[in-house]
């Protein structure tokens, strides 16, 4: 058996078994997710999604008050399961943020107005950096999944509109 280390040499072996199996335990069900609804008050129909925690860590701000499926060390996977015109309102991250359409059809838009967007089918992805305000919404015509990688130190806030 293989033992691996960091590439500084400091921290104690690890085994191959070892890390197979922390591996084999980081499987995140579908099914076993328990989705995030947003309760504020006077949020907009359009913003009360479901938002699916797959992977996080334990203090994000992302989807408060939902634990992910499995604790990651660094990613962070929340998919954003929407019906026709439902989606997330500006807001901002601190680190690149990365949306892939799994299905339906999407807007990113930059702007209120709408002026600055993309639009995203399934498979098409976009990368967008931190610290540019973006909200998504779904332009299709079935419940689409949209998933939103990030590393988990990003933290986001949301935009206040006029």
């Amino acid at each position: 058996m293989q033992d691996s280390q960091d590439a500084g040499g400091s921290a104690p072996p690890v085994s191959n078994a070892a890390l197979i199996a922390r591996a084999m335990g980081n499987v995140a069900k579908f099914k076993e997710i328990r989705p995030n609804w947003p309760t504020a008050a006077g949020v907009s129909p359009e913003f009360q999604i479901p938002a699916y925690k797959y992977f996080d860590c334990g203090t994000s701000n992302m989807a408060v008050g939902t634990p992910p499926a499995v604790q990651s060390d660094e990613l962070r996977l929340v998919t954003g399961v929407c019906a026709p015109g439902q989606g997330a309102p500006l807001h901002l991250h601190t680190g690149e943020e990365m949306m892939f359409a799994a299905s339906g059809s999407w807007v990113i838009y930059f702007d209120e107005a709408g002026d600055n967007a993309v639009f995203l089918d399934p498979w098409d992805a976009i990368v967008i950096p931190g610290g540019i305000p973006r909200g998504w919404r779904n332009v299709g015509t079935e419940v689409g999944c949209l998933l939103n990688i990030s590393c988990n130190t990003d933290e986001m806030t949301f935009v206040k509109t006029k």
